[in-house]
């Protein structure tokens, strides 16, 4: 979500975190104040931020459905303990060790893109809590995917690999870009694989082909999230 329905113009998502901050210039910080004063969606938009906690808002939910393709085989992937100091590196390696082939790995999650950035994130909803960008999903957590992109109107895909599957659990869309718009409805992950989260903005390819393809069918206008199951 970049800016809230409000009369007037409404407040972006970046300028609410910098409000935040203090970093906004001393003018300007007045205005934004002013304005979330009068504008209760403002206001509602600049708690999110302020909370770690939010309740998610009700969500048109989307089971997957999914469509079999065939990856080359793989050995099954190793379960390693790791200190929470490594998570994060020990997260990226089993990732790409697990869904490497020999063609191609998992994009990342946020690049430098026509002049800008694109970038995918997720939010997690569980027992009508949030998180943002978490690492991994229990059955039957819902998320919604938010996606950063240069602005303009652009074609956006969400497709999900899991196992030898890949599904699309989002309608295909027609966005205003910006800074974390959210792609509309949720998705429910489960299983015992890790899922991996890819958004494709402007040329998504037919989904025909990432059946056929996989991962290595992805444009480079795809962003990814690597998920892993919990228990």
């Amino acid at each position: 979500m970049t800016a809230c329905q409000c009369t007037g113009a409404p407040v972006s998502w970046l300028a609410l975190e910098q409000y935040r901050l203090g970093e906004l210039p001393a003018g300007r910080q007045g205005e934004v104040e002013r304005h979330l004063r009068e504008c209760s969606e403002c206001a509602a938009a600049a708690d999110e931020i302020i909370n770690d906690s939010i309740v998610l808002k009700p969500l048109p939910e989307i089971v997957p459905q999914p469509v079999v393709f065939r990856f080359p085989r793989r050995a099954k992937p190793v379960v390693a303990v790791v200190v929470p100091a490594l998570a994060a590196v020990a997260l990226a390696v089993v990732a790409l060790s697990i869904f490497r082939t020999p063609e191609t790995s998992v994009p990342a999650a946020a690049m430098s893109w026509k002049g800008g950035e694109l970038a995918v994130s997720l939010v997690r909803e569980r027992d009508g809590l949030v998180s943002h960008d978490p690492d991994g999903f229990l059955d039957g957590d819902r998320f919604r995917v938010e996606v950063t992109c240069p602005p303009g109107d652009r074609d956006v895909e969400v497709a999900v690999f899991q196992g030898d599957d890949v599904y699309f659990p989002l309608d295909p869309a027609r966005l205003a870009c910006g800074n974390g718009i959210s792609v509309p409805g949720a998705m429910v992950l489960s299983g015992v694989d890790p899922a991996i989260v890819c958004v494709v903005v402007d040329d998504p390819p037919a989904r025909s082909r990432l059946h056929r393809d996989g991962l290595s069918a992805l444009p480079e206008s795809a962003v990814c999230r690597v998920l892993t199951p919990l228990e």
